[in-house]
């Protein structure tokens, strides 16, 4: 009985071999990077920054109409009045579909370039935390600012984010 006759091409083994082990490298760094943040929500995504009585916490990477959150944290010299105004840039919210804020403002006012919500201070000089739950609708490079509203010359804080498909 005769053995089997099978055309070897080493050249094409070699190119196979050589395709397999990347394939498999691109995994692994896919997957580490998305563990990390790099492909959106994740430590590395995790920031913040802060001026005097008011820091905003985000996410630099986030996904397209995923829920996100943009967290606003009052310390005890911004919550001294009985209300508390904080305002957020009109065009960063025009490219987002806001689900939720909490705790909930006791009112919405406008103006030509922000959205100002007033929140009731239930113990006036505690720290005060507020969420806005947010879908971002605008894909790519996004910049936002954020401020109180008193006192006025309180620094506008700006972050930028970036939306992935």
């Amino acid at each position: 009985m005769r053995g089997l006759e099978i055309d070897e091409d080493p050249v094409f083994e070699r190119r196979s071999q050589r395709a397999e082990r990347i394939g498999t490298w691109l995994m692994v760094a896919f997957l580490v990077a998305a563990t990390l943040g790099l492909l959106g929500s994740g430590p590395l995504s995790d920031a913040t920054v802060q001026t005097e009585g008011l820091a905003v916490a985000f996410q630099r990477l986030s996904r397209y109409q995923s829920s996100e959150a943009l967290t606003f944290r009052l310390d005890a010299t911004a919550t001294r009045a009985p209300e508390v105004r904080v305002w957020v840039d009109r065009e960063y919210l025009e490219g987002a579909r806001i689900e939720a804020v909490l705790p909930a403002p006791v009112r919405v006012e406008g103006a030509a370039d922000r959205v100002i919500f007033v929140f009731a201070v239930a113990e006036p000089g505690r720290p005060l935390a507020v969420t806005l739950n947010l879908q971002p609708e605008r894909l790519g490079a996004v910049r936002g600012r954020a401020g109180l509203e008193e006192p006025a010359t309180a620094a506008a804080l700006e972050f930028r984010q970036f939306v992935f498909p």
